[in-house]
């Protein structure tokens, strides 16, 4: 008993108890957990779902932009088709009238073509298509003005020749039938002084030598009417 007493070794108790960290450390624990469990699935679904919403919504504004940009279009024709037939009515009643009376009436022709021009533009409802129907409108507009302006001319034109053709047979005849030579020399003066109006209505204008020729072709047939008148009574 001496002898094993002795062999053993010596442990010294110590009643307060100790911690001590291990040279291991802690153990390791590793716990395989999907991401769904945790709503990664969801998230991963949603992360582009953002994107998608946005390329819907462009989708959907490109294609109503492009509904209303047909519309406008449409509306746009339709007014120009409803402002081309009334303005083709407004021209015809116009060019019916004839000499002095398509002249006086230029004034309200214009003004009758602007309003028409107005009103049909107002009847659309936005901007846009007001701007569509402008492109061909105002040509038409322009067009139909530009085109009254020169029958007005020339139904003036045309009213100073027939005046003064008239004027030269009025002219002719009361010489022919007075046989008074001062009726003969005031018509003559008369005749002068008509000329250069009558060359102004003529292409190239009044010229010198457009009014000369008037004058003495004027004078001419009135010495030739008062000659001839004579020859009748004596």
């Amino acid at each position: 008993l001496w002898l094993w007493g002795n062999l053993m070794p010596a442990v010294t108790y110590n009643h307060v108890p100790t911690v001590e960290q291990s040279e291991r450390g802690a153990p390791s624990i590793s716990v395989a957990t999907p991401v769904a469990a945790f709503g990664g699935a969801t998230a991963a679904a949603t992360t582009g779902l953002g994107d998608q919403t946005q390329a819907v919504g462009t989708e959907l504004f490109t294609r109503a932009l492009a509904m209303q940009q047909l519309t406008n279009e449409t509306n746009a024709k339709n007014a120009n088709v409803d402002f081309m037939l009334k303005a083709g009515d407004l021209h015809a009643k116009y060019n019916a009238l004839q000499g002095q009376d398509r002249v006086a009436a230029y004034g309200d022709y214009s003004k009758n073509l602007q309003a028409l021009y107005k009103s049909t533009r107002d009847s659309l409802g936005n901007p846009m298509a007001q701007q569509m129907f402008d492109g061909a409108a105002i040509s038409t507009l322009n067009r139909s003005i530009f085109s009254a302006a020169g029958a007005a001319a020339t139904a003036q034109r045309e009213a100073a020749q027939s005046s003064a053709v008239s004027t030269q047979a009025v002219l002719e005849k009361s010489v022919y039938d007075s046989n008074d030579p001062s009726g003969l020399e005031a018509a003559k003066d008369q005749i002068r002084n008509n000329a250069p109006g009558l060359a102004a209505t003529m292409p190239g204008g009044a010229t010198p030598e457009k009014v000369t020729q008037l004058t003495q072709d004027g004078v001419s047939r009135l010495n030739r009417n008062y000659i001839l008148g004579i020859v009748r009574t004596d």
